[in-house]
Formats: C-alpha cells, structure tokens, sequence
C-alpha cells in the first residue's frame, strides 16, 4: 500500500464512499493539488481558512453590530473585511502548525476517528475560545439577543470548523502517510458554507439604511413654570455613601441624603450620560471612553472589546481605522441644562463627558478636552496632582461663569475623586493626602455656590472597579421612598419649573407633585458629523489612567 500514489489513494476512498460529498470532497478533489510538500500544505491551509473565516467572522461581526447598532453599511464592511482577514490568518496558521506537528510526528497519524478527531476538536476548540475570550473583553456584559446570536454563530463556527478540520488533517495524512485511514464520512458542508454567505449579505442589506439618522428636529415646545430656584449640581465620579458619611464637613452640607445603588451604565461616561439626561444608555447613545471611527464614516463604534488587536491597533496602523476620545456626536439626547438652555433659562456646565463647549446667550459650556488640555499641556506634574487640578480648574470655571452670567442652573463634574481611587496605581502614602484636598475642596465649593444662592444637588458614584453605593445629596428636603440615579435629571427639571419626559424611568425626590410628563425632549439638535482628532486629548486620557 505503501508504494500506491496519493491518486490511487483518493480514488479508492471515493470508491468506499468517502470522498462522494461534504467538506472531504472539497479537500480531497482538488484539481490544483501537487506533491510537491509545500504545495500541497500552502493549498491545504488556505482551503480550511477559506471555508472557515466566513464562519469565524460571523459571531465577531454580529456582536459588533448588536453592541454598536446604529452601524452603516461602510462600518459593516469594514468589519466584514477586517475580522474575515484576521480569521483567514489564524485558521491558515492553525492548520500550518497541525499539519507540521503530523509531519514531525509520524507516530501522531491521523489512522483512527479518535485521533483525527481529537486533533479537530482540538484546533477548532482553541479558534472558539479566542472568540469567547474577546468577547468577555467588552465593558459590559451582552445583552439577551446579542448572547443568543453569539452563542449560535459561535456554535455554528464550531461544529463546521471540526468538520472541516477533520477532513483536512485526513488529505494531508494521506498525503503524507500513503495510507487509507479508517474513518467516517462528514457531509452538508456546501450548504452550511452557503448559509453563511447567504447571512453575512442580509447582515449587510440589514445595515444599510442606518446611515440615514433619525432626523434632527426642533427642540420640543414645553408649557413650564418659571421661577427663581437657583440650582447646582455637583457630579463626583468616585465618590460613594461610604465617602460622604466619613467626611463631616462635607456631610454637613448636605442635610438631606439618600444612599442608593448605582445604575446607568458599566463606564463612567455611560453612568454620567444617563445621570445628566435622565435616559438610559439605549436613548443616549454614550457607552465608552474612547471609540473607533472606520475611516469616511461618521459613526463612532464605542463598544469595543479590550483584546481587540484588529480595531485598536491594526486597523489603525493601516489607516482603515482611528481610535479617538468619546466626541459630542456620540450623544442623541439633551442634558438638562441644554434641556433648560434651550428654552430660556440660562446655564452653565464645565467638565461633562460627551460635552462640547458653547457659548450662547443662555449656555456657557466648557468641555472636558479643553479642561484636560488646559490642566497637561507643558506640566511636568504627576498625574495624580494632575488629577487634583482638574477639578481645581473645573470649579474655577464654574464660579467664573456664575460671576460673568448669573445662570439659574449650573452643572459642575468632578473626576479626580475616580481618577485617585480607580484609574492610577498609588500608594495609600500618595492617595490619602490628595483625597483630603478633593474632599475639602469640595465641601469648600459647596459653601461656596451656597453663599451665591444656589440650592445643592451633590451626585456620587463609584468607579468602575470601586465597591460602595452611589449617593444623591442635596440642601432640599428629598422625598422618601425608593430612588436611582435617573432620578437627578427629573429632580432638577422639577426645580426649574419643567416636566420629565416618559424616555426617563426615573421620579422627582422633591415632595411637591412635579408637572405631567411630556412625551419626548427629541434628539439631540446638534451636527452629527466626524468631530476632528483630538489626539493630545487623546493621550492625556492615557495618562490619567482612562486608557489602557
């Protein structure tokens, strides 16, 4: 049997019946086929990552769309493109390897089921687990239809990919052994393969009329009751219940608390988002620190998994892709202070995630990159004193504002409490003296904007690797009952005289019945087109510890 060709070979298991359909057939009858090793291993290779990579692809590119919807057909393409090219790679490396190990070990020949399908069970198991793994990178954890797609594709992928990989170690033993194994036959491979293709281009078509955006409209006409309330909300990332009961300066200014859990998202700009609108994420569209635009397109891809070489980094290097910090086009709903703004009364805000600076006639607003930049640009300080700064530098921003303009709402965020405890690595030695200077200087700016006439609404949330619970603050007598963090948005548009809107799952804490409800504030009223790169922005949020 020895001396037979591979030909012989082939022809005699096509007789038994082995090579009649399925994925055998497509490895075994390969009119191009040489014997020539190299030949034949390159030719192998790449028919596994050829029929493999669709499937491979599919649960990446399903993810990424559930996780990112809306997503336009150029983001789908680019997706299509980028992770069938790192799929194709790896399975082609992954048979490379097997079939060298075959071929260094001769006693490891593919001549019974158990070992060929060890070895398939084996090569396809370590593909699906790269999947899994990138998939737990996410910041958050998937949602109900995103875990049923996942899991099915990645089954899919699966059980093909043992098929497929069986009958690919069976043509290069062949080959290599001049041996006819005893073997099972495996079938229906030229429909799964045409299934997939057939579900990547309803992907595709599915995709292609989200890059028409819900339309812009004007700001909604609200009846409202106007008054004189003076209103301030202090945000501060970072800081929980547990914080606030141990400091009593600053838990003296702020008679009236509830300790509550925190919700509203799995990032800090997620939580904020939800807390400054009073909508969850699905409404307001922000859920992480950075993002990546594919390059042409308008749409920022948030939700990104941490191991993602193929976006973070090769897509960039290629300049297929950009990585940017989270831009105002992110958000779709209005915070409560353009809310209010747009409607008469004046306001101001310093510091938000997501913000971009304004100055109108009633809105003074200045963002979070012109605060950080401001803050590093030329320091040689730590970036924990850098930290410290910021929110020295956002606070004399707001009081400046309130010294200019007089608004009625002011909307103030803190983030160096998060920064300390969260994102940079210190020792107690270095973090507890700072943490004294945040919290004095915060009980500090309470008194401060007190003495103004403003009444106080203090807002504290863990970070994202923190424990404790969130807590609502405030110089107002705060109703009992139960209460979350959506509860600050109607809370405040109940001081300033306006009604919540059904998009807000929270309620008023104040004791007094707030106004109807309306329908919806609408969309955001802003330009939905690719903010510039802001890559010194970019690069100081490394440095504090946001990027990793």
């Amino acid at each position: 049997m020895q001396n037979r060709s591979v030909e012989q070979l082939r022809d005699e298991l096509r007789n038994l019946g082995y090579l009649s359909h399925g994925i055998e057939k497509w490895f075994a009858l390969d009119p191009w086929s040489s014997r020539a090793f190299w030949t034949e291993l390159v030719l192998l290779a790449a028919k596994s990552a050829m029929l493999l990579a669709p499937l491979m692809t599919l649960p990446a590119v399903a993810i990424m769309l559930l996780r990112n919807r809306p997503v336009g057909a150029r983001e789908t393409t680019a997706l299509i493109a980028l992770y069938g090219a790192t799929a194709f790679v790896m399975l082609f490396t992954v048979v490379i390897v097997t079939a060298f190990l075959l071929k260094l070990r001769p006693a490891i020949g593919v001549d019974s089921p158990r070992i060929l399908n060890a070895l398939a069970l084996v090569a396809a198991g370590a593909c699906a687990l790269g999947i899994a793994g990138w998939w737990s990178r996410f910041d958050r954890p998937p949602a109900l239809l995103e875990l049923l797609v996942g899991l099915a594709a990645l089954l899919l992928f699966f059980v093909v990919a043992v098929i497929a990989l069986a009958a690919a170690f069976l043509s290069f033993s062949i080959h290599e052994a001049h041996r006819i194994p005893s073997v099972p036959r495996s079938s229906r491979s030229t429909s799964i393969f045409i299934a997939t293709i057939i579900i990547f281009l309803a992907l595709l078509a599915l995709t292609t009329p989200s890059e028409s955006r819900e339309p812009r409209m004007p700001p909604s006409q609200v009846v409202v009751s106007p008054n004189d309330t003076k209103i301030a909300l202090l945000a501060v990332d970072g800081l929980t219940w547990e914080i606030l009961s141990a400091n009593g300066e600053l838990e003296a200014s702020f008679p009236y608390r509830r300790q509550i859990p925190s919700s509203g998202g799995s990032s800090s700009p997620e939580r904020w988002a939800s807390i400054a609108t009073g909508t969850p994420p699905a409404a307001h569209g922000v859920h992480g620190v950075d993002g990546v635009r594919i390059r042409g397109s308008s749409h920022l891809l948030q939700s990104v998994s941490g191991w993602d070489l193929v976006l973070r980094n090769l897509a960039e290097a290629t300049g297929i892709a950009v990585r940017q910090p989270l831009p105002p086009t992110a958000r779709s709903r209005d915070y409560v202070w353009e809310i209010v703004a747009g409607r008469g009364v004046p306001a101001a805000a310093v510091n938000w995630w997501a913000s971009e600076s304004v100055g109108s006639p009633n809105l003074m607003a200045i963002s979070q990159g012109e605060i950080f930049r401001a803050d590093l640009r030329g320091s040689n300080s730590s970036p924990a004193d850098l930290a410290v700064d910021i929110d020295r530098k956002a606070t004399a921003a707001v009081l400046a504002a309130i010294e200019q303009r007089r608004p009625r709402l002011v909307a103030l965020f803190l983030p160096a409490l998060d920064i300390l405890l969260n994102r940079l690595s210190l020792e107690a030695g270095e973090q507890f003296p700072r943490l004294v200077v945040i919290t004095e200087a915060l009980a500090g700016t309470a008194a401060e904007l007190r003495s103004e006439g403003y009444q106080l609404i203090l807002v504290g949330t863990p970070g994202d690797s923190q424990t404790g619970s969130a807590v609502i603050a405030s110089t107002l007598e705060l109703s009992p009952g139960p209460a979350t963090l959506y509860a600050v948005a109607p809370t405040i548009l109940h001081l300033a005289g306006f009604p919540s809107s059904e998009e807000m799952p929270g309620r008023s804490l104040l004791p007094t019945p707030p106004p109807e409800r309306i329908t919806s504030y609408g969309s955001r009223l802003a330009s939905r087109e690719a903010a510039p790169i802001d890559r010194e922005y970019y690069e100081q949020l490394r440095a504090l510890g946001y990027l990793r």
